[in-house]
């Protein structure tokens, strides 16, 4: 995609993004569609929580419960691997791009 934002896409979500249209086609959550009359739980860095109505096109309202639960994602990393050693992973196709 041309686009110069990408967000990490977490276990159990998938997406498919038309990239002529520049629409999500759809969106999953373990299975089920994501509904618009529910409330869901981002996390982004805090160079997007800055940006989030420019990027995400959320306004400051929407994003009024925002909480800093880590400074650095080196230091999120660091301590996921000091638990979580000799991981092995797969590509799970969470990202589907068509056209």
């Amino acid at each position: 995609p041309d686009e110069s934002q990408c967000y990490q896409i977490s276990k159990g979500v998938q997406v498919v993004y038309n990239d002529t249209k520049k629409t999500i086609e759809s969106l999953n959550i373990n299975g089920q569609s994501v509904e618009a009359s529910r409330q869901y739980i981002m996390c982004v860095e805090n160079y997007h929580y800055q940006n989030s109505l420019k990027n995400l096109n959320l306004t400051s309202e929407e994003v009024a419960n925002a909480k800093v639960v880590a400074t650095s994602a080196q230091s999120i990393l660091e301590e996921y691997l000091t638990t979580h050693q000799l991981i092995d992973r797969h590509v799970e196709g969470r990202w589907t791009f068509i056209n």
